[in-house]
């Protein structure tokens, strides 16, 4: 990409090239459209277009171009083209292309009906790394790998999965955490029971090898870090999205729009979301600190994306508590706007995000 050329003067021109190759591509994919000769490639693109526009805070066009793509892709029938080819190149390309317009959409909060429900069976995940390096794995880790005939999909599956759920999530988000009116949100028929009934589905599902208690990061290096990024990036990630889709779930201002009118409120419940709140904060904040300690690089702002979302909640509770627990929730916000802006030198989505959360009101 250009923000990463080593030529001086395309880093120094970034904005300026990065928006013109766009357009050409644009040019071209729309060109290919028209004319239709829509190919794999097409719809290769139309995901990096739109993903690029998200990042560059345009996301009117970001979401036109996914749009596009996906109804591309159901025409297709890209999903039972991917399913039939077994094994080589063609096969795997076909499945990244289906899962990069199901996780782009899903990411940005998009519905993929028309394309994942198509048909019966979605196409095999895209391959990656299947466990982390065996220096990070945990005595339990390394007794669940040694287990004859496991196999364990990789680690973008398990990010794939839970992007489901984060879909969900700002689907709830959207709806300001509400269900019908009379509807309380510890209801089995609320958003919100329904959003954390899918998450806890899920955690039956995802691959044992991939969960924290078989991983030890803290015995890692830099180094480790970095020749291993293929599999921690998206580790990362995925730790991420699940601690934020829980302190969305939970965020106070939420909580308290759906309190809203109703009498007789579950203290149980208040109990449950601000120990889940207090809990999935600081685990947030400790990977950002162990990110922060290794030199781990992040320039992706659905990273950012989730740090903005703990900053809100430790602002908002900052202004509940006094002393030392009120200067620990400022500090906490502080370094979450840090992590953002630090992204934010790459995309503009960041710097727009990181501006919103200093201005007052």
């Amino acid at each position: 990409m250009i923000r990463y050329s080593d030529d001086i003067w395309m880093r120094c021109n970034a904005v300026r090239e990065s928006a013109r190759y766009s357009q050409a591509a644009h040019q071209l994919v729309m060109n290919r459209i028209t004319e239709g000769r829509v190919e794999l490639s097409t719809l290769q693109a139309l995901c990096l277009l739109s993903l690029t526009e998200f990042y560059n805070a345009d996301q009117v066009k970001s979401r036109i171009h996914s749009s596009l793509a996906i109804t591309l892709a159901s025409c297709a029938n890209l999903k039972n083209s991917a399913e039939n080819f077994t094994g080589g190149v063609d096969a795997e390309e076909r499945s990244r292309c289906y899962w990069s317009i199901i996780l782009l959409r899903r990411l940005l909060g998009e519905s993929t009906t028309s394309l994942d429900t198509q048909y019966r069976r979605s196409p095999s995940y895209p391959e990656s790394p299947c466990m982390p390096p065996m220096a990070a794995v945990s005595p339990e880790g390394q007794r669940i790998a040694s287990r004859s005939g496991l196999k364990s999909e990789g680690i973008v599956a398990t990010v794939i999965k839970l992007s489901e759920v984060w879909s969900a999530t700002q689907d709830y988000v959207r709806a300001r955490g509400s269900s019908e009116p009379a509807v309380v949100p510890w209801s089995p028929d609320s958003k919100y029971s329904a959003t954390l009934r899918k998450l806890m589905d899920l955690g039956q599902k995802l691959p044992p090898l991939h969960r924290y208690r078989c991983i030890k990061p803290s015995s890692l290096t830099a180094n480790d870090l970095e020749e291993a990024r293929d599999y921690w990036a998206p580790w990362f990630l995925s730790r991420f999205l699940y601690h934020t889709i829980i302190c969305l779930l939970n965020h106070p201002f939420l909580i308290t729009m759906q309190m809203q009118g109703i009498q007789g409120v579950s203290e149980v419940f208040l109990q449950q979301t601000t120990f889940s709140i207090t809990h999935h904060t600081s685990w947030f904040l400790h990977f950002i600190a162990f990110l922060e300690a290794r030199q781990f690089r992040i320039t992706d702002p659905f990273f950012g994306y989730c740090a903005a979302v703990v900053a809100t909640i430790q602002v908002q509770q900052s202004f509940w508590e006094e002393g030392r627990l009120g200067q620990k929730k400022r500090d906490n916000y502080n370094r979450c706007l840090k992590f953002i802006q630090k992204i934010g030198q790459e995309w503009e989505l960041m710097n727009r995000m990181a501006d919103k959360l200093q201005t007052p009101g």
